[in-house]
């Protein structure tokens, strides 16, 4: 509850990429781990939204589109699901085939990526 990590199949690394407000890096995450984890240089604060007892009350926001981010440097690509549920096979084959519009440009030219 105090961190996000993400690993990606290109990379054997864990990589710490989100901390809990008012966490402290170092007692709260570091020194609690039997590892060193690689630090994300664009560490990111969690939604303090997350820790509250109340509901989030989540808009949702632009297209399928907005919430792709593709690295290109990694060659990864992050998709932001936030307050998306799919209810049906239908709404599952909706969101493969719009992913897959999304990214076949990239895959075209680089081949898969990693999400």
């Amino acid at each position: 509850e105090r961190a996000v990590f993400r690993r990606t199949a290109s990379h054997d690394v864990i990589e710490l990429i989100e901390i809990a407000p008012g966490a402290d890096l170092q007692k709260d995450v570091l020194d609690q781990m039997e590892f060193e984890p690689v630090i994300s240089p664009n560490l990111k604060q969690m939604d303090e939204r997350i820790f509250r007892h109340v509901k989030m009350e989540i808009e949702l926001f632009g297209s399928l589109k907005d919430r792709v981010t593709y690295h290109e440097k990694d060659h990864v690509i992050f998709i932001d699901l936030t307050g998306i549920s799919l209810a049906s096979e239908d709404e599952v084959r909706w969101l493969g085939r719009s992913l897959d519009l999304i990214l076949k440009p990239i895959t075209k030219e680089r081949g898969p990526v990693d999400a």
